[in-house]
């Protein structure tokens, strides 16, 4: 599916994949700062919100679903060749249950609504594993470079992920501290 909350506690290991980079980075964190003399580099990388969405399934909370009811329509003249049909989308089971009509089929207002809330569900449980990184950080002698790897559309100009040309999908964030 491509919405796919979990509850952690019966997941294989009781965990998930970020969670355990998260735990791995901190520890390591921890024990550099016993010996911060030495100069080091870590480079930690999360796979959400990449899909499928799969987040411990309390961020739903954080995130009411009334506040993504907003439906984005294709613009009339954009070309074929420009439209990105969202292939990604249309192969897991709960999108494909939906039969969206190829290629410019809408996704349900309802379904799309929820593609929001998971998408930002899934951003805040990064953002509070990256916090919890940031904690255990020597900030007065450490360089942190924050950055992404691509845009995620959802539903604007009536795409959804990452495959097209359109700002929303190209700008990722650079912060440097």
């Amino acid at each position: 599916n491509l919405l796919c909350p979990v509850l952690v506690e019966i997941q294989p290991e009781k965990t998930l994949p970020d969670i355990q980079s998260a735990k791995k980075a901190r520890e390591f964190l921890s024990m550099k700062s016993q010996d911060s003399d030495k100069p080091f580099f870590l480079a930690v990388g999360f796979y959400k919100p990449h899909i499928p969405f799969k987040f411990p399934v309390e961020y739903l909370k954080r995130h009411d679903i009334n506040d993504f009811r907003k439906d984005f329509l294709r613009p009339y003249d954009v070309p074929t060749c420009a439209f990105a049909p969202f292939n990604d989308l249309r192969e897991r089971e709960d999108v494909k249950s939906l039969n969206i009509s190829f290629p410019y089929g809408p996704i349900p207002s309802e379904f799309s609504a929820r593609i929001r809330q998971h998408y930002y569900a899934s951003v805040s449980y990064v953002d509070d594993l990256l916090g919890g990184i940031l904690e255990v950080v020597n900030h007065s002698n450490t360089v942190i470079v924050l950055t992404s790897d691509h845009g995620w559309s959802l539903g604007q100009h009536g795409e959804w992920s990452k495959y097209s040309n359109y700002e929303i999908s190209l700008r990722v964030p650079l912060i440097i501290f």
